[in-house]
């Protein structure tokens, strides 16, 4: 978020300087007021991102906007964007999906390694409260991508205002709507017409799979409350072929 900054005393000129804040970030600003009268200012400009951080050492990253928007994303799932950060790979366990269904939630693909620990260890915050599965630590609440404003991921050297996991620390925001009224509309279709064939398939490779949705933001009465709402919608119809290994029939010896 852009923001600017104006300082003003008696007797001094103003200065303004333009702020740029992103989620979790602190930031110390030093500023000079120098003796003029009230109609003179002085404009800092200040860089577009910090290279060095000066106010904490913790390592991680935050994913701007623009590649949660323009990023492809297999569906939409925003976790997959996590492995934009520098330190961060796909893992394995429970938290991929893949294992037992009686033990793991579905379409959540929490496996991801930060920092070199284990895919369990993470911890999730959406909008300040605590977003991580108590079984297996994965992601709880998957939110939409058309609904997330950024995201910031911490791999080590954590402040005191994180924590509750060993691993990486996933800081996700949403959008709260601004003094405009903004809106998305989409939907993504996938279908097996084009698709090979595996030898699992047994040459039955029907899909079709409706990904689809909306967003919509603005004020409220007096600009002063803002709203935003979202909806994502998934059908999905797909063919599950088995392949099962049966003895063959018996002889009678008798």
């Amino acid at each position: 978020m852009i923001t600017q900054l104006q300082i003003e005393a008696p007797g001094l000129a103003a200065a303004t300087q333009s702020l740029r804040l992103e989620v979790g970030q602190k930031l110390a600003v030093e500023i000079t007021l120098t003796i003029g009268s009230v109609t003179e200012s002085a404009k800092v400009t200040w860089p577009a991102s910090e290279v060095l951080q000066t106010t904490d050492a913790s390592v991680g990253e935050v994913v701007e906007p623009t590649s949660i928007r323009e990023l492809p994303l297999n569906g939409r799932m925003l976790i997959d964007l996590v492995l934009t950060v520098p330190g961060a790979h796909v893992g394995f366990g429970a938290q991929t999906g893949s294992t037992n269904p009686l033990y793991w939630r579905p379409g959540q693909r929490s496996a991801v390694v930060l920092g070199g620990a284990r895919p369990n260890a993470n911890f999730f915050l959406l909008d300040g409260a605590t977003n991580t599965d108590p079984t297996f630590n994965t992601q709880n609440l998957s939110p939409s991508p058309d609904a997330v404003k950024e995201f910031q991921v911490e791999t080590s050297s954590y402040t005191a205002d994180m924590g509750g996991a060993g691993g990486g620390q996933i800081n996700i925001v949403t959008h709260s709507g601004s003094n405009q009224f903004h809106g998305t509309i989409y939907e993504f279709l996938r279908n097996g017409a084009m698709d090979a064939s595996t030898f699992e398939s047994m040459g039955n490779n029907h899909l079709v799979q409706n990904n689809f949705g909306a967003s919509f933001g603005g004020p409220l009465v007096g600009r002063k409350t803002f709203f935003f709402v979202n909806y994502e919608g998934l059908r999905l119809v797909q063919a599950d072929a088995q392949i099962l290994t049966v003895p063959r029939p018996g002889r009678n010896l008798g």
